[in-house]
């Protein structure tokens, strides 16, 4: 069994059609991972300035206006 702390290079053009898939499902997989890590931080830092702006009374956060009203069933 191979040492799990060790890395190996791997050259993608000796790979096998499955190792090239598995490669790039891979990185893929890596790529969606950051890119959803660096949206949700960046939801949360948009959430946390908006709640403690809110809660300073910051001059340019005004009270809550009703835009529109439609009919329908309260929930």
């Amino acid at each position: 069994m191979p040492d799990s702390g060790k890395q190996t290079i791997v050259e993608y053009r000796r790979l096998n059609v499955l190792g090239r898939a598995v490669y790039l499902a891979g990185g893929l997989v890596g790529l969606t991972t950051r890119m959803i890590d660096g949206a949700l931080e960046k939801a949360v830092d948009v959430a946390l300035a908006a709640e403690r702006a809110f809660k300073e009374g910051h001059s340019s956060i005004d009270e809550a206006t009703v835009l529109r009203e439609t009919e329908g069933d309260a929930r």
